[in-house]
């Protein structure tokens, strides 16, 4: 290291010094309006709630599939005992359902 440069160290060693930590101050007080702005800035809900929304969408289209599922089960075993002989004639109760 040569001497300008111990004495530029020197110098900014010194002004840091006379500062008297107010940079650092200065450091904290910034980074303490950052941490508040963040505590104080509301959680985003709208993306929280469109998840929420979209799970239980994929939730109920999964019953719903389970469901019609069960429905038909029932409707062929239902025709089944109306119909023994021909289990592809319909009756009155499969115009009720949409398979």
């Amino acid at each position: 290291m040569n001497g300008n440069m111990r004495i530029t160290i020197t110098l900014e060693g010194n002004e840091a010094l006379k500062d008297n930590g107010n940079d650092a101050k200065k450091v904290c007080e910034n980074f303490g309006c950052v941490v508040r702005e963040h505590n104080a800035a509301r959680p985003n809900y709208e993306l929280c709630s469109q998840a929420k929304v979209e799970a239980h969408e994929e939730k109920m289209e999964a019953v719903q599939k389970k469901l019609k599922r069960q429905l038909h089960k029932w409707h062929l075993q239902h025709q089944e005992c109306h119909n023994p002989g021909n289990p592809n004639e319909h009756d009155t109760v499969s115009h009720y359902f949409m398979f």
